[in-house]
């Protein structure tokens, strides 16, 4: 639908929440879409990136939307199960 509008979007993160713990970053920001060069109102938006280690690197493992009525899944592998943190 994106390209059959000529539509793309950016995210501007604003704020960057860790917890080391858990080992997951809240990234909270404004979502911008554009259609055919004109801007829409940006979208306040908040996703969780969880991270793992394997063979000494760090890996995103997942990563989510936060709603406000819980999570809505955007990609994950092996994360924490939703609600589960």
């Amino acid at each position: 639908r994106l390209k059959r509008l000529n539509a793309s979007t950016y995210f501007l993160p604003q704020q960057l929440a860790p917890d080391e713990a858990k080992q997951t970053v809240k990234i909270t920001g404004l979502l911008h879409t554009q259609i055919n060069g004109q801007g829409t109102p940006p979208v306040p938006k908040t996703y969780e990136a969880f991270f793992n280690h394997k063979g000494g690197r760090t890996h995103l493992a997942g990563f989510t939307e936060i709603t406000q009525n819980g999570q809505a899944s955007l990609a994950r592998s092996d994360a924490p199960a939703a609600g589960g943190h």
